[in-house]
């Protein structure tokens, strides 16, 4: 029911609520630009010629510069002086406060620096200092370095005043306790300054402010005026007055504020900036993008230009470039509340739901902006999270009951039908209609609403009248169409008979109301009808691809497939990418295994002009299937954004993923899947075989028992799970679980066999694993995974010479198989057959490239040699393996034997060294065993000391070593 409410008012949202929001937005410090690079590039292009003036002189230059509204000619006059006198610190104090009154916070706060290492006061520069991290939003920075010293008794009242606005920035709404603990500090503080300086202009503006933040506008006011009357058009209280304007939503007189501080102070661009957005705020877009678009070319790393771009931009429903604005200004301030909200909001509009998810989330937390809050809900109800909707608007008081606002309803009533309160959403959508009589969809979702409950007259007569309303141009009949399609989705196959027949008759030449005859003959078993439909529709619409495609599907579901197929490839001939005629081309090419054919008809979808990108993605996937990812990655990396925030998407990319060796990747687009849709079964069966190839094994086993509950009776879940308890030693519910299993054929049965057998070879029970083997043996001779496992266990029973008899049978008829040849090599072995033994890894060696196969037959090969005395054959060997494999303790531990043997003892101590160290530190019986070799190489380099501390600790170590009597007696002999 829930998927027929989908309305909601995007543009509404887009020109009123980010309009608001706007407006509650309140900031606390605006962004900083950097112009360095600029200095940089003046600095270098400057004349060498020019005449070298006093350093007053540039300061007085620079002074006159700035105040006359060129701040860049300003600071490439400070540029130029600090050149030619890199001691004076003045100078640098003078570049810093130019910078400040730039609100570049960062390069003020770097000139601040050079100027107290060139010997410059820095008690004279706190206040400055503070104020430069809080243009870089470092509030906690002030409190920390300063906080101390006011406690201190200190009778500084801008201190006082600058830590009380840090104490301010820092507000996060996110922990409501220390929100207010930090409200209070910063009051007392601002309180204290105001005490110790009743008459500072700084100190009564930032008073003002705090007091704008509690709501009380009009007493803030009254402290600026009280500011104004000590000094006369002060810019900062001119700024706050204008902030607090706005706030009011006195736009106008706000507007002249900010007229009269760009005409009185034309050197900072901030205030050409806040008059433009005045104008973004009275929606005059065209004047505020001329006011702040000269700024951002100035300064184009002037962050609350840019920001105020993006906010013009996204009321233009430019949302590509807002959110590529936004983006740009969060990278350098990750934490700006104005920048976060339009990403935010701009990707909602451009279906990327999870950054609108993630962005508006941040955004209310720190607010609890409305606004905000309506695009959060908005954005949860388009991820399909309606529960969690529901639950915000709730949590935030947001109710149905006495709600006034027409948005915050329409979300309420969304919210409640797609979570089943149909009557609370009934209700809402009713109030709405009534508010708003002439708004088609309100009425329309009353509708969908009342035929979801079964109340089909009133619903459909309430439809068919938001449907007259809409104004919208529309084809002809298509309100026939809808209506048709909601009367056969609910059943009410005499009304959708009604519908068509006047769809018939107001379009004659369209071959819709004739394909959907086709569904309503279809649905009454009228076959001959159906024929006769889509005849009609043909005759009427010979070149339309999507008819012939609809009778493929239809003459398929008949049986007919020769029919069906003709009827798709003629559908394919007109439109290459009609996915209903290529999927029932494709599934049959597939069972076929006719691959090339599959990617002729692949390729031609893709490559089609006029393809959708709906259905370039659908026919994307069929390269994963011929195992050609990467063309399947190709083909999604041209989606459109809207596409890419889907699910299907998503997991199209996760096989492409998986199949290209990107299984990290895939499992985090996977989880985001399953996150969205927790039942999602192809996702958490992808994610199967992704936390497998990425071992994590904790979250593999997770999957598949949240699998096991969804689907009970699932043969294939149920036997992985089987796989996964026995591989992890779970051998309990292992069995369990094997004994619950019902298998749906033979070949199931046998499967189940198997892993029964396994079970018993985990659990040392060789004789119970061959009860089991033994008749599917018999019964599947040429069955490798039985003959292997039948082997093994025979082996393990001290069967060697059947296990030899059936594992040389299967070797012998499938002389490829490496596999084989390794494990009778080691039965040979076992047997000390070592003719046989040494002539199964010569031949696994000339059938296999696997490094594992190769290693473990080279490594026996060089053993075999070397007790047989056979040296430089074993050497040959064991250099091969030593090799592949220079890590592995058992393989240097034959090296160095075989180099012992070779006469090299001084080389085989390296070796015996190496091998001890790789060594874990609990494997005891190869630390003694390579002891042993190592005694050996020392006695033979005549270091018998060193010989005799290692056996002595080795009998201490390991008193139970199988070869202690040899270590004794190599002992006694020292």
């Amino acid at each position: 029911m829930g998927q027929h409410i989908i309305f909601l008012a995007r543009n509404k949202i887009a020109s009123h609520t980010i309009k608001a929001a706007l407006y509650s937005g309140w900031r606390t410090i605006k962004a900083s630009h950097k112009i360095l690079a600029l200095i940089v590039a003046l600095c270098l292009t400057a004349c060498s010629e020019e005449e070298i003036k006093t350093e007053n002189a540039y300061l007085d230059g620079a002074y006159e510069a700035h105040t006359t509204g060129n701040s860049r000619r300003a600071l490439f006059e400070l540029a130029t002086a600090i050149r030619y006198y890199p001691k004076n610190a003045e100078l640098q104090v003078t570049r810093g406060n130019i910078f400040l009154d730039l609100e570049d916070g960062a390069a003020a706060e770097i000139a601040y620096n050079k100027a107290v290492s060139l010997g410059y006061n820095k008690e004279f520069l706190k206040h400055k200092l503070a104020e430069s991290w809080l243009y870089q939003r470092k509030p906690g920075k002030v409190i920390s370095e300063f906080e101390s010293e006011l406690l201190q008794g200190s009778e500084n009242a801008l201190m006082f005043e600058v830590v009380g606005r840090a104490y301010i920035a820092t507000r996060d709404r996110t922990n409501p306790a220390l929100f207010i603990k930090n409200m209070d500090n910063a009051e007392n503080y601002i309180n204290e300054a105001l005490r110790l300086s009743p008459q500072n202009t700084r100190v009564l503006i930032t008073k003002a402010w705090l007091t704008a933040l509690s709501g009380k506008l009009e007493v803030a006011l009254d402290w600026l005026s009280q500011a104004d009357e000590i000094v006369k058009d002060q810019r900062q209280n001119l700024s706050v007055k204008g902030e607090l304007l706005i706030r009011q939503d006195k736009l106008d007189e706000a507007n002249k504020v900010y007229s009269r501080l760009v005409e009185k102070f034309p050197q900072y661009p901030q205030y050409k900036m806040e008059l433009g957005y005045t104008h973004l705020l009275k929606g005059e877009l065209e004047i505020a993008r001329k006011w702040i678009s000269p700024i951002t070319q100035q300064y184009p790393d002037h962050l609350r230009a840019k920001t105020l771009l993006a906010n013009i931009s996204l009321m233009e429903k430019k949302y590509d470039e807002a959110k590529t604005l936004s983006d740009a200004v969060l990278a350098k301030s990750s934490e700006n509340l104005d920048a976060i909200l339009v990403n935010g909001a701009s990707s909602y509009f451009l279906d990327d739901l999870e950054n609108a998810h993630q962005k508006l989330s941040n955004f209310y937390s720190k607010t609890g902006s409305i606004p905000s809050l309506k695009l959060l809900a908005a954005t949860k109800l388009k991820l399909g999270e309606a529960e969690s909707a529901a639950q915000l608007l709730a949590d935030a008081g947001q109710t149905s009951t006495s709600q006034t606002d027409s948005e915050m309803l329409n979300l309420v009533a969304l919210a409640s039908a797609k979570i089943g309160k149909v009557d609370v959403a009934l209700e809402a959508y009713q109030k709405l209609a009534a508010e708003r009589p002439n708004s088609s969809s309100f009425l329309k979702n009353t509708a969908l609403l009342q035929i979801a409950q079964g109340n089909y007259e009133e619903g459909f007569k309430n439809l068919e009248e938001a449907l007259s309303k809409e104004t919208e141009e529309k084809e002809p009949g298509q309100d026939l169409y809808y209506l048709v399609s909601k009367a056969l989705q609910v059943r009410q196959l005499d009304r959708a008979a009604s519908y068509i027949e006047q769809y018939k008759a107001t379009t004659p030449d369209s071959y819709k109301p004739w394909t959907m005859s086709a569904v309503l003959n279809s649905i009454l078993k009228k076959t001959d009808a159906v024929h006769a439909d889509f005849a009609r529709a043909i005759e009427v619409a010979p070149n339309v691809a999507e008819v012939r495609a609809r009778y493929a599907i239809f003459q398929k579901m008949r049986g007919n497939n020769e029919k069906a197929e003709a009827l798709a490839r003629q559908a394919l001939e007109l439109d290459p990418s009609d996915i209903g005629a290529g999927k029932l081309i494709l599934e049959d090419l597939i069972k076929e295994k006719k691959y090339s054919e599959v990617k002729t008809i692949v390729d031609n979808a893709i490559n089609a002009p006029d393809a959708a990108p709906e259905n370039k993605l659908l026919f994307s996937d069929y390269y994963n299937t011929l195992g050609r990812p990467q063309d399947t990655l190709k083909v999604l990396d041209d989606m459109p954004r809207n596409l890419k925030s889907t699910g299907i998407y998503q997991l199209i990319a996760s096989k492409a993923y998986l199949r290209s060796g990107q299984a990290q990747r895939a499992v985090e687009t996977l989880e985001r899947v399953t996150i969205k849709a927790p039942n999602n079964i192809p996702a958490m069966k992808y994610l199967l075989r992704g936390y497998l190839l990425t071992k994590d094994q904790v979250k593999y086993q997770a999957t598949l028992e949240k699998l096991d509950r969804l689907l009970p009776n699932d043969y294939e879940n149920q036997l992985e799970l089987a796989k996964l308890y026995i591989s992890t030693g779970r051998y309990k519910q292992a069995e369990k679980t094997l004994n619950i299993i019902r298998p749906g054929s033979e070949e199931d049965a046998v499967k189940v066999s198997i892993l029964k057998a396994g079970l018993k070879t985990n659990l040392g029970d060789p004789k119970s694993a061959i009860d089991i083997l033994k008749p599917i043996y018999r019964q599947y001779p040429d069955n490798g995974m039985i003959n292997m496992l039948y082997a093994r266990n025979l082996a393990q029973n001290n069967q060697v010479d059947l296990a030899i008899s059936v594992t040389k049978n299967w070797a012998d008829q499938h002389e490829d198989n490496a596999e084989s040849k390794q494990f009778l090599g080691d039965l040979y072995l076992h047997k000390k057959d070592m003719a046989n033994a040494k002539a199964q890894y010569d031949l696994l060696i000339t059938v296999t490239e696997k490094p594992k196969l190769l290693l473990h037959a080279h490594n026996n090969l060089a053993n075999i040699y070397l007790g047989e005395g056979e040296n430089d054959q074993a050497l040959t060997h064991a250099q091969k393996a030593f090799d592949m494999a220079p890590n592995i303790p058992e393989v240097v531990d034959t090296f160095a034997q075989v180099l012992m043997k070779q006469g090299q003892a001084a080389r085989a101590i390296d070796h015996f060294n190496q091998a001890l160290a790789l060594l874990p530190t609990n494997d005891q019986k190869n630390r003694s065993l390579f002891t042993i070799g190592k005694a050996k190489a020392l006695l033979e380099t005549g270091q018998d000391e060193e010989a005799r501390k290692i056996l002595t600790r080795l009998l201490k170590e390991d008193p139970d070593f199988e070869k202690i009597d040899e270590a004794k007696e190599m002992l006694s002999k020292l």
